[in-house]
Order: C-alpha cells, then structure tokens, then sequence
C-alpha cells in the first residue's frame, strides 16, 4: 500500500477547474489525494448494489456480479487499468 509521501497530488499536476456544472454533488468524487488502505470486501460491495426485476434476474444480475467483482470498486486504484488507449477520429473523409 501506498503513503500519503509516496502519492502524487493532484493539484501539483493539474490546473484547477471551475465547478460550472449544475450537478449537486455530496462530495466531489475527483478531490482524491490519498488512499487509506481500506478497501472493501466484495461482500461489502456487493450489498451496495441495487438490483431491480423478476427474483430470477436479480439472482442472474447478482452472480454475474460476483463473478467479476473485481472490476467494482468505491475508490480510485493506483495504478491504471490495462488497455489500449482509445482513438477518437473526427472527420476523417475532410
């Protein structure tokens, strides 16, 4: 696990950016500067989930859940996720 010493704050990175929006957030989920070691079970993930219709597809809805639980998470993790960067090609045939 990481110390607080061992991070990098964001705010040493970025300009910071006017909240614009209309959007009433809690809290701001981006205003992240440390982590506390603390992560959840998926157990305890897992009962932070809705899910909604027949008891057949909630059960369906549940184990496909469990079974990648691993991507669920409350919290940023360290390191980024793994994939290709995405291409965005506007306007390609001008």
């Amino acid at each position: 696990m990481y110390t607080d010493d061992e991070l990098i704050k964001k705010k040493d990175i970025f300009d910071p950016i006017e909240d614009d929006d209309i959007i009433d957030w809690k809290y701001n989920p981006f205003d992240v500067d440390s982590t506390d070691g603390m992560e959840e079970t998926p157990d305890q993930l897992l009962s932070q989930i809705t899910f909604e219709g027949s008891p057949q597809l909630q059960a369906k809805l549940k184990a496909l859940v469990q079974e990648f639980i691993d991507v669920f998470a409350t919290k940023f993790r360290r390191e980024p996720a793994s994939v290709e960067p995405m291409k965005i090609v506007i306007d390609e045939d001008k």
